[in-house]
């Protein structure tokens, strides 16, 4: 049998003595102020109106009526688009009375059918312009939010540029 020591079992002597060592370290205690400043925060979080809250702490009749506002307004926006576009087929519109699993075929074959006619080229476009206008919209809402907000400010009080 061979007793020398392997490298790896002064790396765990050396790992369980640092253990040991900073785990006989006492704790620290936070200072008062910050103490006083977090229980400040969280009294001042609570005071706050539902909807200046998380969604998570909004009433459950708010949430569903928010969820149904959103859904409702998705499918408005997904119909117009589609007859501005003038992407529905005559199909869909004159059979009201199909079912579902009719509606579904038929979309799905209309949607391969139309995307097949499209050059990649295009979605490459699409993702790009997709890609720019994000990131501009993330850059307005933070040069918006250093401009209005004071940085560093301990309350979330808007800055009067007057």
């Amino acid at each position: 049998m061979n007793n020398t020591p392997q490298p790896h079992d002064s790396n765990d002597r050396l790992s369980r003595e640092i253990h040991r060592v900073l785990r006989a370290q006492p704790d620290r205690a936070a200072p008062d102020s910050l103490e006083a400043r977090v229980f400040a925060g969280i009294e001042r979080r609570a005071a706050l109106p539902w909807w200046r809250q998380s969604f998570a702490r909004w009433p459950i009749a708010a949430r569903a009526a928010f969820m149904i506002v959103s859904a409702a307004l998705a499918a408005v926006m997904i119909v117009t688009f589609a007859r501005v576009l003038n992407i529905v087929p005559a199909q869909i519109e004159s059979r009201t009375g199909a079912l579902v699993s009719d509606y579904r075929e038929i979309i799905t074959g209309y949607c391969a059918r139309y995307l097949a006619g499209i050059p990649s080229h295009v979605f490459a476009i699409a993702a790009a312009v997709i890609g720019v206008c994000y990131a501009a919209l993330f850059g307005l809402g933070a040069a918006a939010y250093r401009y209005f907000w004071k940085p560093g400010a301990r309350h979330s009080e808007p800055v009067s540029h007057t």
